[in-house]
This record gives structure tokens, sequence and C-alpha cells, in this order.
């Protein structure tokens, strides 16, 4: 009566549920399913890289696009997301450091 544990409700219905809580499982098997979940998914991103050529080298005289600065106009009903992401071509026509260059369009206007 005094000092005995008071048998809950669930105890009857769910005594199989009760023993799983209570299998409670160590740190080492933990961290080493930790450890291959990370590595599977680590695994899965290698696989869907982006395999393209990232490594673009510009001359001068090369056509390129650039991407635009678009900004919505409610008086002229104008939505960026329905306008073109990317203006051009462009020609480069001289390379600053640092991954700058100086474009003019066809007509040689410089564009900036």
């Amino acid at each position: 009566m005094f000092g005995a544990r008071k048998l809950s409700i669930f105890d009857n219905l769910l005594p199989e549920l009760k023993q799983e809580a209570l299998d409670v499982e160590d740190l080492d098997a933990k961290l080493e399913r930790a450890f291959s979940m990370m590595k599977r998914t680590a695994a899965e991103r290698e696989r869907r890289r982006r395999k393209g050529n990232t490594s673009w080298n510009p001359k001068l005289d090369d056509r390129v696009l650039m991407r635009g600065q678009n900004q919505s106009d409610a008086a002229k009903g104008v939505i960026d997301n329905f306008m073109h992401v990317y203006q051009g071509p462009y020609i480069i026509n001289k390379l600053l450091p640092y991954s700058t260059y100086e474009v003019v369009d066809d007509s040689g206007k410089l564009r900036g």
C-alpha cells in the first residue's frame, strides 16, 4: 500500500510497449548508427553533386549573358516573376582584376 508503485492504466493495455521503452540502446550502437547514416547521406550528396564544367576562364570578345535585377511596377502592371532573368548577349571588352569584367552590347555601348 504505502511505498508501492501505483499501477497505471497503460500497464494493462500496452505491456509490450513498456518493455520496449526499457530496452535502451547503448551509446556505441547509437554512434555507429548515426555515423552510418551520415556516410549514407554524404554518398547521396556526392552522387547528386554538380558534374558540369565549373572552371570558366573568360577571354576578350566572349559573348556572355548577365543576370538582371528585375523589379515589379504596379502602375504598369509588370510583375518581376514573369520578366527575363538574364539580359544580353554582351561582349567582354576588358578583363579587370578580381573576376570583374567590362562588357559592352553589340553596338559598343558600355553596360553599367
